[in-house]
């Protein structure tokens, strides 16, 4: 009879090749998780929103799908600049970043204005009333600043030289005027128009505190088509991040179809008075 011990289970090849077999499964389970987790949320890709302003909605599928971004038109406003069903607004604007399988929402342009009730924006920043506004299908003429201690609070909107109140009916693509603290004569910084198109550049500049001055455009732009187009290729005062200005001030613009004047920005220069100046486009 054979006295042999027998080896306990745990001891055994078996046991360990069970083991070695269970963690190898695990890893492999563990990963395809991630993976899955991973594409799911589309971890870590960044997609940069296109500009879609003066896109019609054919144009904006084709623009969109490729990079796996949705739409959705949710109001409709009227803009004499863009021709009915083109695109006038959209969230998130151009340039921001975001994720695949993102929803972009578009306004688009109405044939014919439409009577609107005009947003309470008392006392509102003014980055929210002008957003408030602009949704709501309203053009800002230009920014007066006041003293008030506190910047860029907006204490009233005027249209048409007078003052207004909210719930007040007027037509979209009325231009209207902010009312603005001016804080404790505080100055902000110029901001960088290179490359931006008008109606860029008139957002950042209003949204940021700046009236804008002269629009002009050089031999390359001769259509109303070509304007929509045209980039900056030089602002007045010029981008410093170095400098700042006085809320309300005005910058000037100049814009071109000529890809040779918009390869390099222009380096800062003193500004002089004339390009100050306001032009109506």
């Amino acid at each position: 009879m054979d006295n042999k011990p027998v080896k306990p289970f745990y001891k055994s090849k078996f046991f360990l090749y069970q083991i070695i077999i269970s963690v190898f499964v695990f890893i492999i389970i563990v990963n395809v998780a991630l993976f899955s987790v991973k594409n799911y949320t589309n971890h870590g890709e960044k997609i940069t929103v296109p500009n879609l302003k003066g896109k019609n909605i054919e144009q904006v599928e084709s623009i969109l799908k490729p990079l796996l971004l949705r739409y959705t038109v949710y109001d409709s406003i009227y803009n004499p600049d863009f021709k009915p069903g083109e695109v006038v607004t959209q969230i998130p604007s151009s340039k921001s970043i975001v994720k695949s399988n993102r929803n972009i929402n578009l306004i688009i342009n109405s044939k014919y204005p439409k009577d609107v009730v005009f947003p309470d924006i008392t006392d509102n920043s003014l980055r929210q009333a002008y957003e408030r506004l602009i949704t709501s299908g309203f053009n800002i003429n230009k920014l007066i600043y006041v003293e008030n201690n506190f910047l860029n609070l907006v204490l009233y909107a005027k249209y048409k030289n007078d003052s207004i109140s909210a719930g007040k009916l007027i037509k979209q693509g009325s231009n209207i005027d902010l009312v603005v603290g001016i804080g404790n004569k505080s100055k902000i910084n110029i901001p960088n128009l290179f490359k931006e198109d008008k109606n860029q550049a008139i957002e950042t500049l209003l949204s940021s505190g700046f009236n804008i001055g002269k629009i002009e455009y050089d031999e390359s732009v001769k259509t109303k088509q070509d304007r929509t187009k045209a980039k900056i290729y030089k602002q007045t005062p010029h981008y410093n991040e170095d400098i700042k200005l006085t809320p309300g001030s005005k910058i000037s613009i100049k814009l071109s179809l000529d890809s040779t004047k918009l390869k390099i920005q222009p380096k800062f220069i003193e500004s002089n008075d004339e390009d100050n100046q306001e032009n109506e486009d």
